[in-house]
């Protein structure tokens, strides 16, 4: 059985904004959230009421013109003039592309590969959340595996080019690019003078700035195992971002087995590590959402490893054996719903 990308990436929105619902004393100050369909996903703005509709308008152009840049899906972004010429030589690109490939090197530097922008090859091979999606060979896999790597991204500052040294490479941006848009989304609300605001980029969900009344924001952290697009928790935070990677997202099954899009370059499978979801709060989005991505792959162990040496994010580990464990920091901020989930030390 094949399950769209749209539909399961708006199931994924809904269950989030029950959550909303459950908060108190912020809701009632917003706007009715705005729709914008962009990174393939159902994106959702929540301003303060009376709000100008050409900020909307503004948050929406926004978002397209960082999808023009760093989409792997469109022919003519800047990313995939990189693809194109990979083993042919460098290809100028914007500061904002650079940038965000020279952040996202860092970043797989830092997690030993877990998060990988290299990743393309596997990506395409797969194809999960399109209607191509199959199950490919152990060859096609090993082959499209070997052309990941980071050694093989070549960037010149001064230039301001970036070369892929091997044909076949592609990088993909798709782990990161919407925390980015998010946090550039908040940075542009700031400059307007916003106070506070929601924004949702297909379960991404940052929080600009404080409440009105000076409570926490109350999110919820997706249950990834229930049917009904329930919450197992909810996550208390005065500013600042809530992204969850989960086999939930966009997949598909075959025989009986369901195969999800947060691969391993390590396998050229998806990850397989008892891990349902990884949930990270941060005051960064571009963060949070790479560091959703590299501690599923990594796995509970070397994952929770990896987040208490991180001091700017905080993770919810959930398991398919129904237990969760959270990172120190988020003691007192992360109350488990009363049910079927346990809290684990």
């Amino acid at each position: 059985m094949h399950i769209s990308a749209r539909t399961a990436l708006v199931a994924a929105f809904l269950s989030v904004g029950l959550l909303f619902s459950c908060s108190k004393g912020g809701e009632t100050a917003l706007d009715e959230a705005r729709n914008e369909w962009v990174f393939g996903t159902l994106c959702r703005f929540s301003l303060p009421k009376g709000s100008d509709s050409g900020l909307y308008r503004e948050m929406g152009d926004r978002l397209r013109a960082i999808e023009q840049v760093m989409s792997a899906n469109w022919d003519d972004s800047q990313l995939e003039a990189v693809n194109r010429a990979a083993g042919k030589g460098p290809v100028w690109v914007g500061q904002e592309l650079f940038a965000m490939v020279e952040s996202a090197l860092s970043i797989a530097y830092e997690t030993g590969g877990c998060f990988d922008p290299t990743i393309g090859p596997l990506v395409k091979l797969w194809g999960i959340g399109t209607d191509d999606a199959r199950v490919p060979s152990v060859e096609e896999r090993e082959a499209a595996a070997a052309l990941s790597g980071i050694d093989g991204v070549l960037m010149d500052a001064k230039a301001g080019t970036i070369a892929l040294a091997r044909a076949g490479m592609r990088l993909d941006l798709g782990a990161i690019a919407k925390g980015y848009a998010a946090d550039e989304l908040s940075r542009l609300l700031e400059a307007r003078g916003v106070p506070f605001a929601v924004i949702d980029l297909g379960g991404n969900v940052f929080c600009h700035g404080r409440k009105p009344d000076g409570t926490p924001w109350r999110v919820g952290v997706q249950d990834p195992l229930s049917a009904r697009g329930g919450y197992l928790g909810i996550v208390e935070i005065e500013s600042g971002a809530v992204v969850t990677s989960g086999t939930y997202e966009r997949f598909f099954e075959e025989d009986g087995v369901r195969y999800h899009h947060l691969l391993d370059s390590a396998t050229g499978a998806p990850a397989r590590n008892g891990l349902a979801s990884v949930t990270i709060v941060s005051s960064s989005a571009q963060l949070a959402d790479a560091l959703a991505t590299a501690l599923f792959v990594a796995g509970p162990e070397e994952g929770y490893g990896l987040i208490v040496s991180q001091p700017l994010a905080e993770a919810v580990f959930v398991m398919e054996d129904g237990t969760v464990r959270m990172s120190p920091g988020l003691k007192g901020r992360f109350t488990l719903r009363p049910g079927d989930w346990r809290l684990v030390d």
